[in-house]
């Protein structure tokens, strides 16, 4: 397993002032958890104790189910390609129950996590890399565990607006679902616009929440929180 950082080479981030300063922790309050392709909602609450949330109080878990039934069950999508209009239909409804969640426990957008899996991940991606003007404002982390960066021409990109954003991408150079290749290359696009991106990679895991997956998650949200 090798894990590479661009912290030290980026701008500052809210997650290198947590690592500086472990008496002002970062709070989360709101962790969304984003199912894959033909998946359910309930693989990602059994992972919860795994990524160190389990039982926390102070955590609002939101598990939403992906609006697109396939016969292997639901999806963030109809199919594998993806299209402007169905992926900004997708967002915009994540946003609203992000949105909903936030109002119900009164939290703001940077105490927000939001993660995925395979096509999840993906969207958790464009979540936290959409343009979100008016409101502006960048999420507190995001994580994409063996997922990609949707096309450019299906998300309304906006790096910059993502500078506050700690992200974590992590894969398998056993996956033969998503190629290894799409979760360096997510690395690579991250680090290039300046974000304060991590990437692991486990030599010989697959397409799976691998407990070495949750790990790193694991070990990434306490760094970041400061817990």
């Amino acid at each position: 397993m090798s894990c590479e950082s661009s912290a030290s080479r980026t701008c500052p981030s809210r997650a290198h002032a947590a690592s500086a300063d472990p008496t002002s922790p970062l709070p989360l309050r709101l962790l969304v958890l984003l199912h894959g392709f033909e998946d359910e909602p309930d693989r990602w609450l059994d992972a919860v104790g795994p990524i160190g949330v389990a039982g926390d109080p102070s955590v609002e878990l939101l598990v939403p189910r992906g609006p697109h039934q396939q016969p292997g069950g639901p999806s963030w999508l109809p199919g594998h390609e993806p299209d402007e209009l169905t992926v900004t239909a997708t967002l915009d409804d994540l946003d609203r129950q992000i949105e909903a969640a936030r109002g119900r426990i009164g939290c703001a957008l940077g105490e927000v996590v939001v993660g995925g899996f395979s096509q999840g991940a993906g969207a958790a991606l464009a979540l936290a890399l959409r343009d979100r003007e008016p409101e502006g404002g960048s999420l507190l982390g995001c994580f994409a565990v063996c997922g990609m960066l949707w096309p450019p021409e299906t998300v309304s990109y906006d790096f910059a607006a993502a500078d506050r954003t700690s992200f974590l991408i992590v894969h398998g150079s056993g996956d033969e679902t998503v190629p290894v290749q799409q979760g360096r290359s997510a690395a690579r696009v991250l680090e290039r616009h300046g974000l304060a991106a991590r990437y692991c990679e486990h030599d010989g895991a697959g397409h799976d929440l691998d407990a070495a997956y949750l790990g790193d998650v694991s070990a990434w949200l306490a760094e970041l929180t400061g817990a």
